[in-house]
């Protein structure tokens, strides 16, 4: 899926191990628009990441149609990867519900 030009790969199930290394990853469900995002995080390992993120309990209550994820391998700086996380949470047509709000650094 190609998404703010991105290339994801995915969809996977919850529970597929996922690439040991740096990039971004989006959990998503579906709804009657089509895939929602739920999600999207940054992370040095995406395999551990997803398997420990705070938000999993989360995603379960925010859907009752599965949940799934893809993910975007990144060899680049994480501050990088969080401007391109802000990028998508930010042109989405409905709120991101799992993630943590921006913060006001000044």
């Amino acid at each position: 899926m190609m998404l703010r030009n991105i290339e994801f790969e995915g969809p996977f199930e919850m529970g597929v191990k996922a690439p040991e290394s740096a990039g971004l990853y989006l959990v998503c469900t579906e709804s009657s628009g089509g895939i929602r995002i739920l999600g999207v995080y940054d992370a040095d390992n995406i395999d551990q990441s997803l398997a420990s993120n705070e938000f999993k309990e989360k995603w379960v209550e925010c859907t009752d149609m599965g949940l799934f994820y893809y993910y975007s391998e990144m060899d680049i700086p994480s501050y990088r990867r969080e401007e391109k996380i802000q990028d998508i949470i930010s042109t989405r047509p409905y709120d991101v519900l799992c993630v943590k709000p921006i913060k006001d650094d000044w």
